[in-house]
């Protein structure tokens, strides 16, 4: 008789793998990959009041995580704490810039990272706003649908500028999003360093209180990444939001091209 293969495994919240855990298993419920959560009641052979006071020796979130299995409570990163954004009602009524910045993936599986487009402005005293941000799983023509969607939304005014790829296959897709946005200002952004060295202006901001968040359903999603960062599985959000500052803050060394016409990032000054 032919056994079909299975595989059964085990996994407590915390520590490395989390987020990919927590996205194939807990939250994509897939009938060939149930979940099956337990706690400390269902082991019946479990010394319960020695397990408990050995577990109350340590921090809340390892404690929450390991007692009571939550999946939704992590450890901060430390390089964000969303005490530092207020939330304001809507965005500023005069911007000196206003930019969609674009970190792309192309991938919907469960393991895939993340397409992240945050919408961010500028105002005369200087302080930055996240007036909007779209996240999720597309395949490449669904991804480039919703960025053509969104651009629309936006309006012509607000720049739209992409993270390129090294080689060249990141140079035909933003060339191929150009084309497909015509009428609209496109530029491309080079990602030099690692995502940490890119997030430390932004989390600088951050601290001094100039960065305010519009009021959204997409806050929380925001936030959680942030303060995740750069432990957490996704880092697609914090990766837009910081070369997106960068380019509204005009930070020397950005370089600009033309794309079809249009200012870009990343060519000869």
């Amino acid at each position: 008789m032919e056994v079909p293969l299975r595989v059964r495994a085990a996994s407590n919240p915390g520590d490395h793998g989390h987020e990919w855990v927590r996205a194939r298993f807990v939250e994509e419920r897939c009938p060939d990959r149930p979940f099956v959560p337990s706690r400390i009641d269902d082991n019946p052979h479990l010394d319960r009041i020695a397990y408990r006071q050995a577990l109350a020796k340590l921090g809340g979130v390892a404690r929450r995580q390991l007692e009571e299995g939550d999946w939704e409570v992590r450890d901060e990163g430390g390089m964000f704490d969303r005490a530092w954004f207020a939330l304001v009602d809507s965005a500023p009524a005069i911007v000196t810039s206003r930019v969609r910045e674009w970190d792309l993936a192309a991938s919907c599986s469960a393991t895939a990272k993340r397409t992240a487009g945050v919408k961010l402005s500028r105002a005369p005293d200087g302080s930055f706003c996240v007036e909007h941000v779209v996240v999720g799983k597309w395949s490449p023509g669904e991804r480039d649908a919703v960025i053509e969607a969104t651009a629309h939304a936006d309006g012509v005014g607000c720049r739209i500028a992409v993270e390129q790829e090294p080689g060249s296959g990141g140079i035909a897709q933003i060339d191929a999003l150009a084309r497909r946005l015509v009428g609209f200002r496109v530029e491309r952004v080079k990602a030099t360093g690692d995502k940490v060295l890119r997030a430390g202006p932004t989390a600088s901001q951050a601290e001094a209180r100039n960065i305010r968040l519009v009021r959204g359903a997409w806050n929380q999603e925001f936030l959680d990444e942030l303060e995740a960062f750069p432990t957490g599985y996704y880092m697609d959000q914090v990766d837009a939001l910081s070369h997106g500052l960068s380019l509204l803050a005009a930070v020397s060394g950005v370089r600009v091209r033309v794309i079809g016409g249009r200012r870009g990032i990343g060519g000869a000054a």
